[in-house]
């Protein structure tokens, strides 16, 4: 499984966590674990303390295109006023989430008699959990988002059970598992996130030292529907041909879209009984931003926002935020060389935008299991082309149904579409 630092619990690369119907404390762990096999199998080197600092890289998950013009952004240190909202990360606060999202399997999988009111409920993804992770020895929290270099930045920081070298771990693992300072160890709130109290959380969020990384919403969609496609079945052919409907233009209209065909057709997407949920794991993956970045009152909860497009730029400025704070005795986090971009993903392979006529295939693969899946038929070369021409429809369409991401990110811009 790799070295020490790479730790055992962490969600599958760029999977997220998966709420599933059944067994989500499952679920969860085996994501944790596959992740950590996925990185010992030739990830990137991890973020070190000055005691063992070696190499950094990045690796993109989306092609340099240039975003479109949105003015300033949310970036960078920002003032915290706020924790994001507890039912979406703490344990003893996810019941009704749950029961949410229990309802829209049902539902999308068309068991009962549905009302107005609740497909118009339907339309919206369910609520979903967001991803926390810590070191409670350098005093930082990362909140993940899924298609935001999410797996990039774990990597980075690497994914470990000793804190003393400078790694992230999962906020809900089982502190007995985890390495750290004798000081550390000694603090009433170093424990795993369920056992805490709410008053100890909230005093945690707000002493730590809390960073996100964000991206342009249209962007993400593309990246997400790109990737979340490939967990779609080819074969049997008649898996192949359900899935025609499904291309970009149903996505940008309706991102639960491709949740939808899995809740109806568990048949033709990749499951695996009691440890992958094909339906949550497309769900995990349109979370919007804004939810797991501010309060219930819709203020800032955390204290630096990277993005994904200055992503090398904003790592070196957090590392020096992070050191700045550090307590006396703990070394600082060093970073290596410039960070590279050898995996970022391919854009325009073919050397020119292409739309084909169905979706085409190819064999896919993780620690834990291999299959056939989709590539979408949408192969185009810019991100524009995916909002312009035969899918203008799609900028309105998006924006609205991210339209809190880009109130957050980027304020005083009116998104397209309303809320």
């Amino acid at each position: 499984m790799g070295a020490q630092h790479r730790g055992i619990m962490a969600p599958a690369k760029s999977q997220g966590l998966v709420s599933s119907t059944r067994g989500a404390v499952l679920t969860a762990a085996v994501f944790l674990a596959v992740l950590t096999c996925l990185l010992a199998r030739g990830g990137l080197p991890p973020l070190h303390s000055t005691a063992s600092a070696i190499q950094l890289w990045w690796h993109g998950l989306a092609g340099s295109t240039p975003q479109p013009a949105r003015g300033p952004a949310l970036h960078g240190p920002v003032k915290k006023l706020g924790m994001i909202n507890m039912t979406y990360f703490y344990p003893p606060m996810g019941q009704n989430c749950k029961a949410e999202r229990l309802w829209w399997y049902d539902a999308a999988a068309g068991r009962g008699n549905l009302t107005q009111a609740d497909l118009a409920r339907l339309r919206k993804g369910p609520c979903m959990q967001c991803q926390v992770y810590v070191n409670h020895l350098y005093k930082m929290i990362y909140v993940r988002h899924a298609k935001v270099a999410s797996s990039t930045v774990l990597d980075y920081f690497g994914l470990c059970t000793d804190e003393t070298k400078g790694c992230l771990h999962n906020w809900e693992i089982d502190v007995s598992t985890v390495q750290t300072s004798p000081a550390v160890k000694a603090r009433p709130t170093f424990k795993q996130l369920s056992k805490l109290s709410k008053d100890e959380v909230a005093r945690t969020w707000a002493s730590y030292f809390v960073f996100t990384v964000t991206r342009d919403p249209l962007d993400r969609a593309v990246s997400q529907y790109s990737f979340l496609l490939r967990s779609n079945l080819a074969e049997p052919p008649r898996c192949a041909d359900a899935a025609e409907a499904l291309d970009w233009d149903a996505f940008c209209q309706s991102p639960p879209s491709l949740a939808k065909f899995c809740a109806r057709r568990p048949d033709c997407c990749k499951q695996a009984e009691g440890v992958y949920d094909g339906t949550g794991f497309k769900l995990a993956h349109i979370v919007p931003q804004a939810q797991c970045i501010a309060d219930v009152s819709g203020r800032i909860a955390v204290d630096f926002v990277a993005r994904q497009e200055t992503l090398a730029e904003d790592m070196a400025a957090l590392l020096g935020k992070l050191n700045a704070r550090r307590d006396e005795g703990v070394p600082p986090l060093v970073p290596g060389k410039e960070l590279g971009t050898e995996k970022m993903r391919s854009k325009c392979a073919s050397g020119s935008s292409v739309r084909a006529v169905r979706h085409g295939s190819a064999p896919m693969h993780d620690p834990v299991s291999t299959w056939q899946g989709l590539v979408a038929k949408e192969q185009y070369c810019s991100t524009e082309e995916y909002y312009s021409g035969r899918h203008t429809h799609c900028r309105a369409s998006v924006e609205a149904y991210f339209a809190d991401d880009l109130r957050l990110l980027y304020p005083g811009m009116a998104a397209a579409g309303g809320g």
